[in-house]
């Protein structure tokens, strides 16, 4: 039981800790698309969700103060939540994107991601 608890923990946090890493890394393009989506201070905002990405996936993937982790990421996946479920409904001419039916299911997926951060701690 021990060994699939440890591959869980490291595919998980290794997850949001390179999405964290790649938010500081694209941080320009990612802060023009959420100033384009409307979403307010767009540079702080991809700065500030990619610490908490980082932090949330390094504590659970080095098992550091988890519930801390796990906290970050569910701060993170509640922030985003609110966006991603509004944009999903909205519709733009030439937007392929939002005719798949992933597009409509990312709030639902984070709620499953939340549910496995917490029951991570």
């Amino acid at each position: 039981m021990k060994i699939p608890f440890l591959i869980g923990r490291l595919v998980f946090g290794g997850y949001f800790l390179y999405a964290g890493i790649n938010h500081f890394k694209q941080r320009k393009p990612l802060a023009q698309h959420a100033g384009s989506k409307n979403v307010p201070m767009p540079e702080a905002a991809v700065t500030v969700s990619g610490a908490l990405l980082t932090l949330g996936g390094a504590s659970i993937l080095l098992g550091v103060k988890p519930k801390v982790g796990a906290a970050a990421i569910v701060g993170f996946l509640a922030g985003v939540d609110g966006h991603r479920g509004a944009l999903a409904g909205q519709r733009t001419p030439g937007a392929a994107w939002q005719s798949r039916p992933s597009a409509q299911t990312c709030p639902a997926r984070h709620c499953r991601l939340m549910r496995v951060a917490l029951s991570e701690t």
